[in-house]
C-alpha cells in the first residue's frame, strides 16, 4: 500500500478522531479510496478550470482537433474555444474573456491575456509551457 500524504494525516488530525496510529490512518485512506465509486472523477470535476481561446489561421477542423488535444492532456482543466473572429478588432474584444491565448500567429498582443504562439502542432515542449503555466497560474486566475 502507498504511503499516506502528509496532506491526508493533517486533514484527518484535524477532525474529532483525535490522535491515531499511522496503520489506522493509512487503513482509512485505504478504504475510503478504494470503496468510494468514482471519487477520483469527482475530485477531478473540483480541479480549477483555467479558459483558453483557440485562434490559429487553419480551418475549423484543425483547431477542433486541437480542441480535442486540449481537452485530453488536460483533463479538462483547461476548457478551449475556438475563436471565430475574422478580424484583428474583433479578435482583441472576444479573445479579453479568456485566460489563456492559443495561436500560431506570431506578432499578436492582447491587452491583460497571454497569447501563446505555437506551431500548427504543438509539441510536447509547447504543451509543457502550458501546462506549467496552468499549475503557476491557476489559483490566482481571476476568471
Amino acid at each position: 500500500m502507498k504511503k499516506i500524504t502528509p496532506n491526508f494525516k493533517e486533514e484527518l488530525s484535524k477532525s474529532n478522531l483525535g490522535e491515531l496510529e499511522t496503520h489506522t490512518i493509512n487503513s482509512f485512506a485505504y478504504t475510503i479510496f478504494t470503496n468510494w465509486q468514482n471519487l477520483m472523477l469527482e475530485l477531478e470535476k473540483l480541479a480549477p478550470k483555467m479558459s483558453v481561446g483557440l485562434f490559429f489561421n487553419t480551418d475549423v477542423e484543425h483547431m477542433r482537433m486541437l480542441k480535442d488535444k486540449i481537452t485530453y492532456l488536460f483533463n479538462n482543466n483547461l476548457e478551449s474555444t475556438i475563436i471565430m473572429d475574422l478580424s484583428l478588432k474583433s479578435f482583441t474584444k472576444h479573445a479579453q474573456k479568456y485566460d489563456i491565448v492559443l495561436t500560431n500567429i506570431t506578432g499578436l498582443h492582447v491587452n491583460n491575456v497571454p497569447v501563446f504562439c505555437v506551431p500548427v502542432f504543438p509539441t510536447t515542449k509547447d504543451w509543457v509551457v502550458i501546462h506549467n503555466y496552468y499549475e503557476k497560474n491557476i489559483k490566482t486566475s481571476p476568471k
